[in-house]
């Protein structure tokens, strides 16, 4: 009964030697494949992006670059230079300012927390996203164009109901009071 019970359970740690050993080689497999497609996509972008760019310098050798394409042109301009200027610095700059020069970003920019549409256009030119971003803040500020000059300048009354909400509302901002009310009991 003992060399049966020996053998069940050599079988058990077999059983999860051999578990262990295909999950282990499912994770390794698997990661490997995602760093050959990340490769492969960062590899496609590049050869979109020196298209894109070589498209740009040639339609403003011509004239004809459109305003998104300057743009593209011009940000190229400015990450050459940030990479010439980063390559000139010595090696403790470059440290130093790998280890503290996000706080000064950080000051100047408002901080990362009250990011809006704006600052959400500003960080992807910052990041050099021109492309689909560009191509749809042109479109969001014509929008948002049309919209001002389509929208009456004369403020709606609304029903009935709206103008006794909006009286509520008047007189519940006339009622409210301070926190320091409760403090002190008036």
């Amino acid at each position: 009964m003992d060399s049966f019970e020996n053998t069940v359970a050599n079988l058990g740690l077999c059983r999860l030697v051999l578990a262990g050993g295909v999950t282990l080689f499912a994770l390794s497999d698997m990661m490997l494949y995602n760093r050959r497609r990340r490769n492969e996509y960062y590899k496609l972008q590049m050869e979109h992006r020196e298209a894109v760019l070589a498209a740009a310098k040639a339609a403003q050798a011509e004239g004809t670059a459109t305003p998104t394409q300057l743009r593209f042109l011009r940000a190229d301009q400015e990450q050459r230079e940030q990479e010439k200027e980063r390559k000139a610095k010595g090696w403790f700059t470059k440290v130093r300012e790998e280890l503290m020069g996000g706080l000064q970003k950080e000051d100047i920019k408002g901080g990362t927390m009250g990011i809006g549409v704006n600052g959400a256009r500003d960080q992807a030119e910052t990041q050099r996203d021109v492309g689909v971003v560009l191509a749809v803040g042109d479109v969001m500020d014509s929008a948002k164009e049309a919209i001002t000059r389509d929208v009456p300048t004369m403020p709606m009354a609304g029903g009935p109901l709206d103008q006794h909400a909006a009286k509520a509302v008047q007189d519940a901002e006339k009622a409210t009071k301070s926190w320091w009310s409760w403090v002190t009991g008036r």
